[in-house]
């Protein structure tokens, strides 16, 4: 939808989760084996001998991979614990940490907080899993196992490590990283991107945008007019109609509940049909004219359509049309949709439109049929810069192209 302009509201502040905290915990000494000789880093295995993913490294200091994301996880419950103390609150199951907060809550110790050495297997676990960074020999096990994309993370199933040490047929380990499709319970269940997979990062400010629903007052109103001056069958009053034109989207409900969705298309600029003035101060607001959607929601550019809090618009001279994004931000905001359902979003988003109000780093965030949006980051204000990730992943990309075209 060639969105007219975007609203700008006051939002307040999310609260970071990885700023620096103390731990307060003491340390105790590290337990020698029966050779007086320390496992781990420090002791028989070396560094040399431990597997971090592409783009990351070992960090000798805090005994994890790190890349440009933070230090990479998942981490275990008691550190998820521990993080959630601190007000960190649905991202502290994020797969990266900040590192120096991930330092802190972890300890010094060859292994986490609430987990063990095992000296025979070489590896920290607890009752459930085994906790990375794990030696190259392992990892290249777990691949020989078929355990994919999960052998590049840093939690495995402890099971799936007992039998694949063991020599027994193991069970691969679960890959929630990959994307969930078709029948899904969730549409917000995408794993972070990877450091591989990151082509860009940048900085940007946001507004959001939504479907305006309102009622068909026949004859007493505005009629929403094609190009060519014909009439598409309902008619607003006037600051309804003004507001449509300024979303770019209206949801229209007839007299006996049926909605209709119409799309912004141009102007007319020899006709104007609505004095906006009164409710919004745009210059040729009152020119607009409208055609009928064919998405739920309204339609974008290029024959997409909206999807509530997957849609982004912007400026195609700052971000091509189609591009996949990623917003460390939005991850773990709890969403309502329209259906009432209840999601968690996964900090996913598409570049499926544009608005004339965008320049530059200026980014739309389409929330479908609410009146607030949920999300953090968007703070209206060109002063509140936050970092998004463009992402390079075929898969993700087409199931996101899938749903904004279908």
């Amino acid at each position: 939808m060639l969105k007219r302009s975007s609203i700008v509201v006051a939002f307040v502040s999310v609260v970071s989760f990885i700023a620096a905290v103390s731990c307060g915990r003491k340390e105790s000494p590290k337990k020698p084996d029966a050779n007086g000789q320390n496992h781990g880093p420090s002791g028989l295995i070396e560094p040399e001998q431990i597997y971090c993913p592409e783009f990351y490294k070992y960090d000798v200091e805090s005994h994890m991979c790190y890349g440009k994301q933070g230090v990479l996880g998942p981490f275990n419950k008691t550190m998820v614990s521990l993080c959630e103390s601190y007000g960190g609150g649905s991202a502290c199951n994020n797969l990266h940490w900040d590192r120096d907060f991930a330092m802190q809550i972890r300890g010094k110790e060859l292994c986490p907080v609430g987990t063990q050495w095992e000296s025979q297997l070489l590896v920290c676990s607890d009752d459930e899993h085994v906790y990375g960074p794990f030696l190259k020999t392992q990892y290249q096990s777990c691949i020989d196992a078929r355990g994919g994309a999960a052998c590049e993370t840093m939690r495995w199933s402890r099971s799936f490590f007992v039998s694949m040490v063991g020599g027994t047929p193991p069970k691969a380990p679960s890959q929630p990283d990959e994307p969930t499709q078709g029948g899904s319970k969730s549409a917000f269940n995408l794993r972070e991107p990877s450091d591989s997979e990151i082509q860009d990062v940048r900085s940007f400010w946001a507004t959001y945008y939504k479907v305006p629903t309102v009622r068909d007052v026949g004859s007493s109103g505005y009629p929403l007019l094609d190009m060519s001056g014909r009439s598409l069958g309902v008619a607003l009053k006037a600051e309804d109609w003004c507001h449509a034109s300024l979303e770019g989207t209206v949801r229209v409900l007839s007299s006996n509940g049926y909605a209709t969705v119409f799309n912004y298309v141009g102007s007319h600029q020899e006709r104007k049909q609505v004095d906006c003035s009164p409710w919004i101060s745009l210059p040729g607001l009152g020119y607009s004219r409208f055609y009928k959607a064919k998405g739920e929601f309204g339609d974008g550019v290029r024959g997409y359509i909206l999807q509530p809090y997957r849609t982004i618009a912007v400026d195609p001279g700052w971000m091509p049309y189609g591009t996949l994004v990623y917003v460390p931000s939005a991850r773990g905001t709890k969403l309502t949709m329209p259906d009432g359902s209840e999601e968690v979003h996964d900090g996913y988003f598409f570049a499926a439109d544009t608005g004339g109000a965008l320049h530059g780093n200026h980014v739309d965030v389409f929330i479908g049929t609410a009146t607030t949006t949920p999300f953090g980051f968007v703070r209206s204000t060109a002063s509140a810069t936050y970092k998004m990730y463009v992402v390079n992943n075929p898969k993700i990309r087409s199931m996101m192209i899938d749903r904004h075209t279908k």
